[in-house]
């Protein structure tokens, strides 16, 4: 598939979307997954809380590491990026006194995995375009997702439309994504799967995440649950928020 275009999360917004989505109490014996790890600037965090959560509730240290390595996920097909994302967790659990952390993450394409399922799915998916896909890149992704049957669309579609596939009952996903996908006519079809589910938007249009990119950003804020009738927009620079009912929405 298509090569991961690397672009590290700032740990200010690994903060907020972790937030955002709840990521902070009751974590043991829920499955979180990031299916796009890189060098794991959100694993590292999700770690950090997992562990201050566990240790509040009186875990003891044996089934935390037992823990650590069944609920926390994590798929990224560079290697060399497994490898450091890797020893960086191993430095955060060693800083809380905890060794042998058999660290789950698969060296595979998230959209070619196996269908499991998750309670939380927080990430930061690869923006590759339409023109730079290969012709056998696009023809998997037309032939697999929704989203991506029509158009000029981007990678980032097919990962959250899986996404939201993956997503147990009343699990939450939190997705770091361009702009664009409130406006751009070929993401239609995505806008369609998202909008049932879709609680949450953080516009971020204003303020530059990532230093190097042209594209605005927002974060996006999804639950596996019915009868969500309401949408929350929140304009993070001048912390403004409005509250619409979804009927209020066009295309």
């Amino acid at each position: 598939m298509a090569n991961n275009c690397q672009v590290q999360t700032p740990k200010e917004y690994v903060i907020d979307m972790l937030d955002y989505v709840g990521y902070e109490n009751h974590l043991y014996g829920k499955r979180v997954l990031e299916n796009s790890c890189g060098e794991g600037n959100i694993l590292c965090e999700i770690v950090r809380r997992y562990i201050w959560d566990a240790r509040s509730h009186n875990y003891p240290d044996t089934e935390i590491v037992i823990g650590l390595g069944r609920d926390i996920c994590a798929y990224e097909t560079d290697r060399k990026c497994i490898l450091k994302c890797k020893k960086r967790l191993n430095r955060v659990v060693y800083g809380f006194g905890l060794k042998g952390v058999k660290w789950n993450i698969k060296n595979e394409d998230f959209l070619t995995s196996q269908e499991e399922t998750y309670h939380f799915i927080i990430g930061n998916p690869p923006y590759i375009t339409y023109h730079d896909l290969s012709k056998e890149q696009r023809t998997f992704l037309k032939t697999h997702f929704d989203s991506c049957k029509e158009g000029r669309f981007d990678y980032s579609y097919a990962f959250m439309e899986a996404s939201l596939r993956r997503l147990e009952r009343n699990g939450k996903m939190v997705y770091l994504v361009p702009y664009s996908i409130a406006t751009n006519k070929f993401a239609k079809t995505l806008r369609e799967l998202l909008k049932p589910y879709l609680k949450a938007v953080y516009d971020y249009k204003t303020i530059k995440i990532f230093p190097d990119a042209i594209t605005s950003t927002i974060i996006i804020l999804c639950e596996k649950t019915e009868n969500i009738t309401g949408l929350d927009y929140y304009t993070v620079k001048s912390k403004q928020m409005i509250h619409k009912e979804k009927s209020f929405f066009q295309d």
